[in-house]
């Protein structure tokens, strides 16, 4: 193991998985595990953490020093980040000195010190169709790993439990979609697609029904619009892409999106024509713009714009 190491990124699962598995390489289950950890957040002074990553451990072999959301990344701090990127060089083998950060610019002086003398975990937020893969790996059974991900979503803390579960109910049995469907909960996202269906098949009762079921579960009309402004752009994209001689496999690598929804997404495109997906957009804009100037309530607004979509096709 490296005597130094930074942990960053947007993927906070995957950071606090690092974080754990680094801390516990060096404290593990030592009686004097307290006598050898120290803890620094925000501002401090720098000499007091020299001085503790220059303490020999106490009936151990090593020493953990923790920094968490210091600011020596990030522009601020030059003094300060000057002067650990230099102390750097004389960390002694007995500590381990490990970063925390929210933000870490890779430009920054102790940025390049760090991944000189040690490591840097940079965990950026994993697409949908990694997730796919991720799960895919991790799962000791046969999954389907893309339905999985569009049931669930992106949160990878949720997936980990989702999946937790899914075994225990399965007992070791390949997981099946139908698995998946009495275990899990669904995301907005998978209503947002039954909606659309329910339009592209002219049955505006049942999209209706989708809405307000979602209105139910307490999900706010102002992100049910959001979502379907997200729908109606990667309809019209996939159908743009389709146009273009891609398959669903490039769409979905394109756009960052499983290859299950880029197939979805072009499907249900296949029911609209373009000047209505276009159409349907700028309902969206208008119903925002009407509901925060006060022209009309949000969940009504909503409403309107679903049901127009329908009498558009």
């Amino acid at each position: 193991m490296k005597n130094v190491c930074l942990i960053t990124g947007e993927e906070r699962f995957l950071v606090l998985q690092k974080e754990k598995e680094l801390c516990g390489g060096v404290l593990s289950d030592n009686a004097f595990a307290d006598m050898n950890y120290s803890v620094y957040k925000g501002n401090f002074d720098i000499r007091a953490l020299i001085g503790d990553c220059d303490m020999l451990p106490f009936m151990s072999e090593r020493r953990l020093v923790r920094v968490q959301d210091s600011g020596l990344f990030v522009q601020g701090k030059k003094d300060d980040t000057a002067a650990v990127a230099k102390y750097l060089e004389e960390l002694p083998d007995t500590t381990l000195l490990l970063f925390t950060e929210t933000e870490a610019d890779g430009r920054n002086a102790l940025y390049k010190a760090v991944k000189k003398h040690g490591e840097v975990f940079d965990f950026k937020r994993m697409k949908p169709y990694e997730l796919a893969k991720y799960i895919k790996n991790k799962c000791p059974v046969k999954i389907p790993s893309e339905y999985f991900v569009a049931c669930v979503g992106d949160d990878m803390e949720k997936l980990e439990g989702e999946l937790e579960k899914l075994l225990v109910y399965t007992k070791g049995a390949p997981i099946t979609q139908q698995d998946i469907d009495e275990v899990c909960s669904k995301t907005p996202e998978m209503n947002i697609f039954k909606m659309m269906d329910a339009v592209g098949k002219r049955d505006t009762a049942a999209a209706l029904a989708v809405y307000h079921n979602m209105l139910s579960a307490k999900e706010s009309p102002f992100r049910v619009l959001k979502m379907l402004v997200r729908q109606l752009k990667l309809m019209l994209e996939c159908r743009y892409l389709a146009e273009k001689g891609r398959t669903p496999r490039q769409m979905a690598e394109e756009l960052g999106i499983l290859e299950m929804h880029a197939r979805g997404y072009l499907e249900q495109s296949k029911n609209f024509k373009k000047a209505d997906l276009f159409r349907g957009l700028n309902a969206c804009y208008k119903c925002d713009n009407d509901v925060k100037t006060g022209m009309i309530d949000e969940a009504l607004g909503v409403e309107l714009v679903i049901i127009g979509l329908n009498d558009k096709i």
